[in-house]
């Protein structure tokens, strides 16, 4: 019997899953929906040498074709090759395949809205005083006539946290130097770092680490700054990664 004898097609009237999330969540109410025609035609799906006939649940495996491209269950394949880890997030309208690791940005992959005061760099790798190696940082020097660093980044409220460490060079690990870092989303302050002074830099010390939350922030305002008037000279750094 040819193929197009054996095939049956079926009308999707609606997609319910999609329906379904617009109902549970507002921010979903603009998805799309589309009559599409499908093609059973008794596919089967071997993983690893395995017929996989049901899934994990239990439900029967049926693939189907849609202008000749073959679709099969996402949880099918999360139990045949993320070891049976899949879940869905319907804040984000993710599928997740694996462990839920959240889509990562480095601040250094976005282009600054504007930079004020003493010039920000951006540097694929620089050394803490710690003698530690730190990888795409922005790193300044500061100056008594120009105490501050500032950079600006739009977010378009696509981001949950920033997190990161915030050091000094280790070129600057001999001197007293106290700055600081703050940063603020939309115009309110959310996060004020401790001091790095000179008590704690000599021959060496901590840099700080912050992990901030910067939900629903569009615009996003970092600032290093001289705490008593003591950085002649110092050159500070941070570096940062933007997860969703």
């Amino acid at each position: 019997m040819q193929r197009s004898n054996k095939a049956k097609y079926v009308i999707l009237g609606m997609l319910l899953m999609a329906m379904f999330s617009s109902i549970i969540n507002p921010a979903l109410a603009s998805a799309t929906y589309r009559q599409i025609t499908v093609m059973y035609d008794n596919i089967k799906v071997v993983a690893n040498g395995k017929l996989i006939e049901k899934d994990g649940a239990g439900n029967a495996v049926t693939p189907f074709m849609v202008g000749g491209v073959t679709y099969v269950p996402a949880r099918v394949l999360g139990e045949a090759f993320c070891n049976g880890v899949t879940s869905w997030d319907a804040e984000t309208n993710t599928l997740y395949l694996g462990p839920k690791v959240l889509p990562q940005t480095k601040l250094t992959d976005l282009t600054p809205l504007r930079t004020g005061g003493s010039n920000l760099r951006s540097r694929s790798e620089a050394r803490d005083d710690t003698n530690t190696f730190r990888n795409d940082c922005l790193t300044t020097t500061m100056q008594n006539y120009n105490p501050e660093s500032t950079v600006d980044y739009s977010l378009s409220k696509a981001f949950t946290r920033i997190s990161g460490v915030f050091f000094l060079s280790y070129g600057s690990r001999q001197t007293t130097r106290d700055v600081q870092l703050r940063m603020w989303g939309d115009g309110r302050l959310l996060y004020t770092s401790g001091v790095l002074t000179g008590s704690t830099m000599l021959g060496g010390g901590n840099p700080i680490h912050f992990d901030v939350n910067v939900s629903g922030v569009d615009e996003l305002k970092i600032a290093v700054f001289e705490v008593n008037g003591r950085t002649e000279g110092a050159t500070v750094g941070f570096s940062a990664t933007l997860h969703q």
